[in-house]
């Protein structure tokens, strides 16, 4: 049995988290999320020789989503879903994984956290994902970087997608804050 959900959610912080895919129609209904909304923290390097981007788990999808709205609606402008939160296929973004020959440089893990227990992280390779500057910093590797996180949301991996508004629709008590 697969151990992690077949989807996932994640949060735009900031508008160039967001595209909008063309149609022949115009825009898309759905914001469609960009690569660089999955960019791990290069700031933060792991034991392991890995970075991370912070996910939350779709388990028990209405109990998931709505323990992360909640969280982050309680911060400053909403958190890290001010833009609102996207919602991946896994599972599909790892066949392209597989298919593009990536599956040494990312990962998954499940790292709840007292705010959230279906938090999670995707995990990148240091040494592919990040460039060491010669002061000894790290800055993204952004054309490996864009080699993974496209993956998140080409060929329909985005599968779904909730505004602030629509969380507040969802979940009423959240508007009334």
């Amino acid at each position: 049995m697969d151990r992690f959900s077949k989807t996932f959610f994640r949060g735009c912080r900031e508008p160039k988290y967001l595209e909008r895919e063309s149609s022949e129609s115009g825009l898309s209904e759905m914001p469609i999320m960009s690569a660089v909304a999955f960019f791990p923290d290069e700031r933060v390097i792991r034991s392991d020789n890995t970075t991370e981007t912070s996910i939350v788990w779709n388990k028990q999808k209405n109990e998931a989503l709505k323990r992360y709205a909640e969280n982050e609606f309680s911060k400053n402008n909403h958190g890290g879903i001010q833009y609102g939160i996207g919602e991946i296929n896994r599972v599909g973004a790892e066949k392209i994984f597989q298919e593009k020959e990536l599956t040494d440089y990312v990962s998954f893990d499940e790292s709840p956290t007292d705010e959230n227990e279906f938090h999670g992280n995707i995990r990148f390779d240091v040494d592919y994902c990040l460039k060491k500057t010669a002061s000894g910093k790290y800055k993204p590797n952004k054309v490996n970087l864009h080699k993974i996180c496209n993956c998140f949301v080409i060929n329909g991996n985005q599968v779904g997608f909730y505004t602030i508004e629509d969380l507040e629709r969802i979940f009423p008590f959240l508007a009334a804050d």
